[in-house]
């Protein structure tokens, strides 16, 4: 589960593009995007949004559920 937050104000950000692992999903109006089924190992996390862009990393080991914070600066 990765939480998408602006680093502006710390607001959640709805509709954001993440991506991991050649793995996508699109952020609720609570900006959690839900990846599944992530390539085993140290993967890149980004999250973009208009105007927005996100970076972060995360090991991923098998059979975990992982959680990550993105938090999206302005571009």
């Amino acid at each position: 589960m990765a939480t998408c937050r602006s680093t502006t104000n710390n607001a959640p950000v709805a509709d954001a593009l993440v991506s991991a692992g050649g793995v996508v999903a699109r952020s609720g109006a609570n900006g959690v995007a839900t990846l599944t089924n992530v390539p085993i190992g140290q993967e890149v996390v980004t999250a973009d949004a208009p105007g927005l862009h996100g970076v972060t990393s995360v090991t991923v080991t098998e059979n975990q559920t992982f959680n990550v914070t993105i938090q999206l600066s302005p571009t």
